[in-house]
């Protein structure tokens, strides 16, 4: 996990990143969002220590195959391994 940060950090110029949650908070207030922004989190895994991780993805996955096609699923599958550190991913 600490290598997609590090690798993340570099693509984003150090620009969206918070070191806690108050620095998350005070950085959250001062932005200006219009439609073309997203707010995304790639540290979940230790917040939800007590969730298997397997069958979180294995349920994912099924859900998704219900209103994807098998491509679409795989990549938001593989995203989700590598967020929730199932798959090592270098930059």
């Amino acid at each position: 996990m600490y290598k997609t940060a590090k690798g993340l950090n570099i693509i984003l110029d150090n620009q969206c990143t918070a070191i806690n949650s108050d620095t998350l908070a005070n950085d959250l207030i001062k932005f200006k969002l219009d439609n073309k922004h997203r707010l995304l989190t790639l540290d979940i895994k230790d917040l939800y220590i007590n969730i298997p991780i397997q069958e979180t993805i294995d349920i994912t996955r099924t859900l998704l195959l219900m209103n994807n096609d098998r491509q679409t699923t795989n990549q938001i599958i593989a995203l989700f391994e590598i967020i929730l550190g199932k798959t090592n991913f270098l930059f």
